[in-house]
């Protein structure tokens, strides 16, 4: 999980992925949430958390999201 932060240390955004039962692909996670408050909405916060989760977990040897809709 990837958690934003305002300046106050208040969370005001977050972003999860884990790997379902149901993916069966190899090296691969699945985007499960992103929230952010509605007063930190616009201002590129969101980009900024899927940056976060896209790419640091290729460290951790994810190559590939499942985004479900």
């Amino acid at each position: 999980m990837i958690v934003a932060e305002n300046k106050k240390g208040e969370i005001i955004g977050f972003a999860d992925c884990w790997k379902r039962e149901t993916n069966t692909v190899s090296k691969s996670s699945d985007l499960t949430s992103i929230y952010i408050l509605k007063e930190y909405q616009g201002i590129g916060l969101g980009k900024e958390l899927l940056k976060s989760i896209f790419f640091d977990p290729i460290y951790w040897g994810i190559r590939r999201y499942l985004l479900m809709f």
